[in-house]
């Protein structure tokens, strides 16, 4: 059985609106913790008018084979990604595949409709502009390495970005954060490390 408590630890759980969820990075960590060997997808309906799809995830590993099934549309997914329907629809079914096989049975963030995901009611205020580099508490620094990402690199990346520092905004928006650089913007990130522009 996977610990509630090292799911926090690794940064897996965040808090949105005082519940909480498991984040897709997360639970891709524990999976492969867990013996996750593959993982495909099959898109089992898409309505390019309506923008609107249902996709089958089957996920492999040494606990079995289990599958999911994910569906969006511009009903059931936030503002920002009414253009990517199809790939979320794709982590919906891919989130409720490895919950399958995990044993977990807490939502993903991406499984959450709408923009139910996206602002979270209790998120504490922004922090002050300060010191990039002044101490990120630990539910911080452990969303970021749930992730695979190095958090003093995300700090530098974050202050030469021109954002805020990440300081006092706890491990719900560095969830969201490290998502986001490990997912649609690792190529930003990447080109930054290389000497690129943030």
């Amino acid at each position: 059985m996977i610990d509630l408590d090292y799911l926090r630890s690794i940064g897996a759980v965040i808090r949105l609106q005082g519940r909480e969820y498991l984040t897709h990075p997360g639970l891709l960590r524990v999976a492969h913790e867990n013996g996750l060997k593959s993982i495909e997808t099959e898109l089992l309906s898409w309505d390019r008018e309506a923008w609107a799809a249902v996709v089958r995830a089957r996920v492999v590993g040494e606990r079995g084979i289990y599958t999911g099934l994910g569906d969006a549309s511009p009903e059931n997914v936030g503002k920002q990604v009414v253009g990517a329907t199809l790939r979320m629809a794709e982590t919906r079914a891919i989130n409720r595949g490895l919950r399958l096989y995990t044993g977990l049975g807490m939502t993903t963030t991406d499984e959450l409709p709408g923009d139910a995901g996206s602002e979270p009611l209790d998120r504490p205020a922004p922090p002050p502009h300060g010191s990039p580099d002044a101490g990120m508490d630990a539910d911080v620094d452990a969303a970021f390495k749930a992730v695979g990402l190095d958090p003093a690199q995300v700090r530098r990346w974050i202050a030469a970005a021109g954002r805020p520092p990440m300081d006092g905004r706890g491990g719900e928006y560095a969830g969201r954060v490290a998502a986001y650089l490990a997912g649609p913007g690792a190529p930003r990130l990447e080109r930054w490390l290389r000497g690129g522009a943030p």
